[in-house]
Formats: structure tokens, C-alpha cells, sequence
């Protein structure tokens, strides 16, 4: 009876030393890094997100780079300047859902172009003149603050454009396999659509386009 009870003590000590390892490696996983500057990096104009997590861009302002979140999705992701683009690209995308820890914060004088491909999202404010390109990918989404000349957005794969806080003197929209864009109800709008998309301003009922090659315009 008591090679019974002390069997019985030996293995509910395992099964607790085992569950508080398990415990202590979801605490260490989940771990914040501070955020980690990203130095050496050539100027650049335009950004291309691949991936994961969060992208926070802030234009009108010195070039920076910096990461934070987790170490392990920290180490996964790299960065490189080619031709004037800021790439940075998760090495387990499209594999991995979205990381709301992981966060990439860029801040430049002026941004041209910003592509986002895979299920990250973006906050871009700051922009301020001139001609922008935004693409949006595979799920992507994005919100974006500020004021620009023109605007130029390509939507595909149930990705998400929110510009109604973006001043615009004029847009181009084009859509392809769906999406969504939302836009100031002032903003002078001229849309192209493939397959099926949602256009909406600020205010109003969302405009469901279905028909392929449809193409509109408002002035």
C-alpha cells in the first residue's frame, strides 16, 4: 500500500513539474522585446510589408526603422532597402495568421508607394501632397490619415482599404478577386472592377460591384 501511495506521489510530482515547464515556456514564447532599432538602412520612398503582424507608418518625418513583439517572430523577419523600397518580409508567411504582437514602426519624410501582401495591418497617417500608390493583398488591411494630390489603390482577396480620414484631390480605385475600400464622400472617385468589391464613403451604405470589367466614376 505504501509502494502504492509513494508510485502514485512520484508521478503527480512529474505531471506538476512538467505542467509548470510547459507554463514557463508560454510565458518566455510570449515575452515583449523592447523595441529593437533596425540601423544601417539606405533612404527609401516606398514600403513593401510581407506577412505578419502590425505595420505603423508615420510620414513627414526623419527616417527610422524599429521592431517590437515577440523575440522568436522578431527574428523571423527581415529587412532590406533595393532600389528606394523598404522591403520587410516574415520568413513563415503565408503560412502563419496574423501576429497582433508582432509590430514593424517605420517613419520617412515621404512616402510614394506602400504595399502590403498577406494578412498584416497598417496605419499610415502623416502623408501630406503629392501622387500615392497603395496596394493591398491577400487580406490585407489598412488605415490610412492624412493629405495627398492623387491616390491610387489596387484591392484583390478580401483585403481592406480605410481612406475616409484622407484627404484626396482625386482617386483611382481598382479592385480584382474583392475587396473594400472606403473613401472621403468629397473625394473625386473613378472606379475599375474585377470580379466582385465593396466602394463606400464616408457616411453611406457600402456599393456592392459584382460585374466583371465594370468601371465607374464620380466627380
Amino acid at each position: 500500500m505504501n509502494t502504492q501511495h509513494a508510485f502514485s506521489t512520484r508521478v503527480m510530482a512529474s505531471l506538476l513539474a512538467l505542467v509548470a515547464s510547459l507554463l514557463i515556456l508560454a510565458v518566455l514564447s510570449k515575452a515583449q522585446a523592447a523595441d529593437t532599432p533596425v540601423r544601417d538602412l539606405p533612404a527609401f520612398q516606398s514600403i513593401e510589408f510581407h506577412g505578419v503582424g502590425q505595420l505603423q507608418v508615420e510620414a513627414g518625418a526623419a527616417q527610422s526603422v524599429s521592431i517590437s513583439g515577440p523575440e522568436a517572430a522578431q527574428s523571423q523577419v527581415t529587412f532590406k532597402v533595393k532600389h528606394g523600397t523598404l522591403y520587410v518580409v516574415h520568413v513563415g508567411y503565408p503560412w502563419r495568421s496574423s501576429d497582433p504582437d508582432l509590430v514593424v514602426q517605420v517613419s520617412l519624410p515621404q512616402l510614394s508607394a506602400l504595399t502590403l501582401k498577406g494578412p498584416g495591418r497598417a496605419q499610415l497617417q502623416g502623408l501630406h501632397g503629392g501622387d500615392t500608390q497603395i496596394t493591398l493583398l491577400r487580406r490585407a488591411s489598412l488605415q490610412a490619415r492624412g493629405t495627398v494630390g492623387h491616390l491610387q489603390v489596387h484591392v484583390d482577396r478580401d483585403s481592406v482599404a480605410d481612406f475616409s480620414q484622407l484627404t484626396a484631390g482625386s482617386a483611382n480605385f481598382t479592385a480584382t478577386e474583392g475587396g473594400s475600400a472606403r473613401f472621403r464622400a468629397s473625394t473625386p472617385l473613378v472606379t475599375s472592377v474585377f470580379g466582385v468589391a465593396s466602394v463606400s464613403t464616408a457616411g453611406t451604405q457600402p456599393l456592392r460591384l459584382v460585374v466583371a470589367g465594370q468601371q465607374g466614376s464620380r466627380q
